[in-house]
């Protein structure tokens, strides 16, 4: 394996080995439109996020904790929700949000950019995922050759 195979292969799996952009945001996660809408009202009007997450959401893994996330990307989320939280600045709030487990308001925290790694930072895990590939495709070959090779005599057939 050379160096040019290697930047063959971080050439062409750029886009894989990118870090995509992601948010970390608190939310609030209700069951109607109109608790919702209500909740977005006091919000407005300055009632704390985490305090009315912890009164409100029925998230039951992020309430106690003010409806805090890990850091997420676009992909890993809805796309109605991707759309309304990455268009967010830090400390805005979403409206409210239908998705598929009810009805959220998020409040973005923190952005993470997007990360495009150099090659001297993936050099060595490409050269061994392109040894693993190597050492994959040498193997089939080998058995392949081996199989074509044998002369298998049937000792279990029956013998009249």
């Amino acid at each position: 394996m050379t160096d040019v195979d290697i930047q063959k292969y971080y050439d062409d799996n750029l886009e894989s080995l990118k870090t995509p952009e992601k948010v970390k945001v608190a939310h609030i996660l209700v069951a109607t439109k109109a608790e919702a809408d209500a909740i977005l009202t006091e919000l407005k009007s300055g009632a704390d996020f985490s305090v009315k997450a912890k009164e409100k959401s029925t998230d039951a893994a992020t309430k106690d904790n003010g409806g805090e996330l890990d850091y997420f990307a676009k992909a890993d989320v809805e796309e109605v929700i991707s759309n309304a939280v990455f268009a967010l600045k830090a400390g805005e709030l979403s409206g409210v949000i239908e998705a598929t487990d009810g009805f959220h308001i998020y409040k973005l925290s923190e952005r993470q950019a997007a990360v495009t790694p150099t090659l001297d930072e993936k050099k060595e895990e490409i050269r061994e995922t392109l040894t693993t590939e190597q050492i994959s495709e040498l193997s089939t070959e080998w058995m392949t050759n081996e199989k074509a090779g044998a002369e298998i005599e049937n000792s279990l057939a029956a013998t009249n």
